[in-house]
């Protein structure tokens, strides 16, 4: 009995010990759980009631518990002050050490000092701790037991993102893409997760940032990236997603799309609005978003406002005061300060840009009186104080106080950082020509010089020759040297020597770091400046062959190369994606060398210079692997133009710059410049000269009198030459313009001249080193059929969904003669054309085309309406690769679109060119269906006697004016809309077998032959 007793009593301790065990462990759990809410108050009344219950618990368990308890008080005293907390940072710092001494679990431990890290960053202003501390947390979670991937991915995103701030890109690329790479294996999809994806994705867009590594094209590709992550959530995390459309807000404004641009930010702002008294009681999110959003937006307007134009004025206005009225009502940290500061500045600049000083040191002495510790922050601020006090000394300068313009640069020279040094440096020598002091001026553009490059030591302007200037690895200084020589304009009042140097030196700063960066507003702007600034020159004094060359191929590289090269890498991804992965290597390569080359010219560490030569090791690898494969012909490589080379050719290329309007000639290896004079008026008067040519009310000779006129404003002997062709390389509104249609001696230019167009130089110097094909080429045929019926009493077009007589009989005409596959009808498919095999060499479309003048990318071909998905927009277009050599586009205004992307001609016709075609013949203007027919079969035919492609087009037209005695169907509208652009070669067409049809016609009789005798048979039996 009495061991009985003692059982019981045994029993009933271990059970009141496992339930006072199971006590304090639930409420642990139920205190981590708040704890990871943010929760911290209500976590430490648990923390506290779970260590009241484990009073019997082991020492080691009580210690655990206490320094758990320590934790929670910490993270709640930083919760509350929401600010740098020296006591609360010892505090959880002592926590982790009890926790240490106390064992507690690996996985508890990697947690605690992840969230010391993240205060350590977030707070405490201190990335080298916050590193320190993470990568403790990485080690203890590599002793846990049971890994949490997801928990691994959070630190990675963390690290990842301290990184980039660091600069250690190598690294921070390696631990964003593992973090992806464990997602991609996960195949997770829960809101949680996808949000944390979607950081990744923006911390890699971060990285390739202008302020890190200065890659727009990546940056973009990965904020769609995280946009399109973020889409896929049920529930969209509002803080992401507001910086994700932000960030895109300011991508679209780079490159002038304006309403997009504002789109965007209006979404952001929306949202914001929407979810803003969650957002900003977030400790680490605050006003910082607000005042990032409000910046943003501000920005956009300032940009869009051109000088003169202060509508936007109001609504920045507006904005200005519901940000003061925040900072009026609430207490701010100093990046919030900070920020406040920048969008004061903001409005400062937005009233420099419109020449109003006095109205833009209101905001600047506002801006003035906002000051913040930048020491205090997680990154640097002093970005905000120096542009203050640029605006300060731009100030001082647009009021024409140029002595206190330059005592504020010498004071500033004196405390300033290095970030605006060159900034300031380009003020004092404006400065100074405007106080007449010459000498001083060029001894302060030699500094500049030297800050662009230390190899420029011993250039000195105006002395030195430019051919011994060496560029350096920033961009924004072409800018400046542009600027510069702009201030030699003003200060002589006409051309001189120094402005001319000046705009070669900035040339090649451009060239040397333009790569494949797109050109946004600012480098457009820049890149129009510096050309027309040398062609100026050259209308002064002639220049040398080496410098013809050097500006022609400068202007051709820039103008042109996002579109060569898009067009070379269609042409390549038509036969083998390897050599495009390569590319971008090698342009990743070159990108990473010259931020090194940055960061060394700033720091002169040895381990950069190290770092430099084992890159170029590495780019030198690539560039012999490109060079070993493709030894015969690198297509990714443009060949260099050789004025001199071009003998045989005639070439006017017309160059819209700077609102001026430019005519470069080149003709039999010679090279003459022209400044048209007034071209708002010569643009006027195509824009009239188009609208009558598409209204047959106008007579012909009307027409006559405008094309005769237009043809004097462009052109004098221009088309007086031994060759055979000329090709005309069209700018700006000239796009549009049909120029055989121009008027010479009471003739149209096509009955005496042949005329060809293309988007580039490159395409003529190509023509001029690749030899005709000798191979019989197959083409294939488009005519689809639609459900919607024309009008008796209208003029049948290639504009509307109707079915068109004459497109069906055009292919079967040219299809009668020429080999080819055909597709007329409901075969015509969207879905058709997209599956055609690599071997086509010849494209013909005879369809109806949609052209849209607000958003040109929409555009589109419209194939057989019997699918849902039956329009081919220009943005499809542009994701296709053919091997084609040359696209027939027998539709209605193919060839012309809108301007986006600094200029570019965004058309159907440079769809098909960009997506690997070298020629294409597409149409001005709404293309009459029956008149279309025949011109279209007769230039194929003229294809197929040996004809170039512009001689057969040309000869086309004649035919049709030759043959149509109807003097109303004379009118140009009916055949001069057609030009051909690119490659004007031959090209050899496989004829149709007239045995081959008479055997195929054989079969069948033999067939049907077949089928009678085995009916009769049949009757018989």
């Amino acid at each position: 009995m009495k061991n009985k007793i003692v059982l019981i009593f045994a029993f009933l301790l271990t059970s009141i010990h496992l339930f006072s065990q199971n006590e304090w462990d639930l409420h642990t759990k139920k205190a981590d759980s708040l704890d990871l809410n943010f929760q911290f108050q209500a976590a430490l009344n648990y923390r506290t009631k779970a260590l009241e219950l484990a009073d019997k618990a082991p020492d080691s368990t009580q210690k655990m518990l206490r320094g758990l308890q320590l934790f929670t008080k910490a993270e709640a005293s930083f919760s509350f002050t929401k600010k740098s907390n020296i006591e609360a940072y010892q505090l959880m710092q002592n926590a982790i050490d009890t926790l240490q001494e106390a064992n507690a679990a690996p996985e508890r431990m990697s947690r605690v000092n992840r969230r010391l890290a993240e205060n350590s960053f977030d707070y405490m202003y201190n990335p080298k701790e916050a590193e320190k501390y993470l990568g403790k947390a990485f080690n203890y979670f590599s002793e846990t037991t049971q890994k949490d991937t997801i928990y691994l991915i959070e630190m990675l995103e963390f690290s990842g993102y301290m990184k980039i701030l660091s600069r250690d890109y190598e690294e921070a690329i390696k631990t964003n893409e593992k973090g992806l790479k464990l997602f991609d294996e996960l195949k997770v999809k829960s809101d949680k997760d996808l949000e944390l994806k979607s950081k990744i994705y923006y911390n890699m867009a971060l990285l390739y940032n202008a302020q890190f590594m200065d890659i727009p094209q990546k940056e973009y590709q990965y904020t769609i990236a995280s946009k399109e992550v973020l889409e896929q959530m049920e529930s969209l995390h509002n803080e992401s997603i507001i910086n994700t459309y932000r960030r895109l807000a300011l991508f679209e404004r780079e490159y002038n799309n304006y309403e997009s641009s504002i789109n965007y930010i209006n979404k952001a702002l929306k949202l914001y609005k929407k979810h803003q008294q969650e957002l900003s009681a977030n400790p680490q999110i605050g006003f910082k978003l607000e005042f990032a959003l409000y910046r943003s937006y501000l920005t956009i307007l300032m940009d869009k406002s051109e000088q003169g134009d202060r509508s936007e004025e109001q609504l920045i206005l507006e904005n200005l005061r519901e940000v003061i009225k925040i900072t009026q009502e609430n207490q701010l940290d100093e990046v919030e300060k900070a920020n406040y500061k920048g969008i004061l500045s903001i409005v400062t600049r937005y009233y420099l840009g419109h020449n109003l000083p006095g109205e833009a040191e209101k905001y600047n002495n506002l801006a003035k009186k906002v000051v913040f510790d930048s020491k205090k922050a997680p990154y640097s601020l002093e970005t905000f104080n120096q542009q203050v006090k640029i605006d300060e000394i731009n100030i001082l300068f647009q009021k024409k106080h140029y002595q206190q313009a330059l005592d504020l640069i010498d004071e500033a020279e004196k405390t300033g950082g290095n970030l605006h040094d060159q900034r300031l440096l380009e003020l004092k020598a404006e400065c100074l020509f405007s106080r007449n002091k010459l000498a001083l001026g060029y001894e302060v553009i030699n500094q500049i010089l030297i800050k662009i490059s230390n190899q420029n030591i011993t250039f000195k302007l105006p002395e030195s020759e430019v051919q011994n200037f060496v560029p350096g690895e920033a961009i924004s200084d072409a800018v400046r040297l542009v600027r510069l020589a702009e201030s030699f304009r003003e200060y002589y009042g006409e051309y001189s020597s120094e402005e001319e140097k000046l705009y070669w030196l900035a040339l090649a700063q451009f060239q040397n770091n333009i790569g494949n960066t797109p050109l946004n507003k600012t480098l457009k702007n820049t890149f129009d400046k510096i050309t027309a600034g040398l062609i100026n020159s050259a209308l002064e004094r002639p220049f040398s062959d080496e410098e013809n060359n050097q500006l022609l191929n400068f202007i051709e590289k820039v103008s042109s190369q996002e579109f060569i090269n898009k067009f070379l890498l269609k042409r390549e991804i038509a036969g083998s994606t390897q050599h495009y992965n390569l590319i971008e290597e090698e342009q990743y390569l070159r990108a990473y060398i010259t931020y090194l080359k940055k960061e060394y010219l700033k720091q002169k560490e040895e381990t950069l210079k190290q770092q430099i030569f084992e890159k170029e090791l590495e780019l030198k690898k690539v560039t012999e692997k490109i060079a070993t494969q493709y030894k015969s012909n690198n297509p990714f490589v443009s060949p260099a133009i050789d004025i001199k080379s071009l003998t045989g050719e005639n070439i006017i290329k017309f160059k819209a710059l700077d609102n001026q309007l430019f005519k470069i000639t080149i003709r039999e290896g010679n090279i003459t410049y022209t400044k048209l004079e007034n071209y708002n008026n010569i643009k006027q008067e195509i824009e009239h000269y188009l609208e009558s040519i598409n209204n047959l009310n106008v007579g012909i000779n009307d027409l006559k009198k405008q094309g005769a006129h237009l043809y004097k404003k462009l052109f004098t002997n221009d088309f007086d030459t031994a060759a055979t062709v000329t090709t005309i390389i069209p700018d700006d509104v000239l796009h549009y313009l049909p120029f055989d249609l121009l008027v010479k001696d009471n003739k149209y230019l096509v009955e005496n001249y042949t005329i060809s167009y293309t988007p580039s130089l490159y395409f003529i110097a190509e023509q001029t080193s690749t030899p005709v094909s000798s191979k019989a080429e197959k083409a294939i045929f488009f005519a689809p059929e639609y459900s919607g019926q024309l009008a008796e009493s209208k003029l049948a077009v290639r504009g509307e969904a109707y079915s068109l007589l004459g497109a069906k009989e055009e292919v079967t005409q040219i299809s009668s003669f020429i080999e080819g596959d055909v597709y007329i009808g409901n075969q015509a498919s969207k879905t058709q054309f997209k599956s055609l095999e690599n071997n086509v060499s010849v494209i013909h479309l005879a369809m109806h085309s949609n052209l849209n003048d607000k958003a040109p990318e929409l555009s589109n071909l419209v194939f057989s309406d019997s699918e849902q998905d039956y329009e081919m927009y220009i943005s499809e277009l542009y994701g296709l690769s053919f091997n084609a050599n040359l696209a027939v586009l027998s539709a209605c205004n193919t060839g012309i679109g809108g301007f986006k992307d600094g200029g570019n001609l965004v058309s159907m016709h440079y769809a098909f060119t960009t997506a690997g075609i070298p020629s294409t013949v597409a149409s001005l203007w709404n293309a009459p269906d029956l008149s279309t027919k025949e011109i279209m079969v007769a230039f194929y035919k003229n294809l197929q006697n040996g004809e170039n492609k512009a001689t057969a087009l040309q000869n086309a037209k004649l035919d049709y004016l030759k043959n149509t005695t109807n003097a109303n169907l004379q009118h140009p509208f009916y055949w001069a809309g057609f030009v051909l652009s690119g490659d004007k070669t031959p090209i050899l067409l496989a004829e149709k077998s007239e045995w081959t049809d008479g055997l195929w016609l054989a079969l069948i009789v033999i067939a049907i032959l077949i089928l009678v005798y085995a009916y009769f048979k049949k009757i018989k039996k």
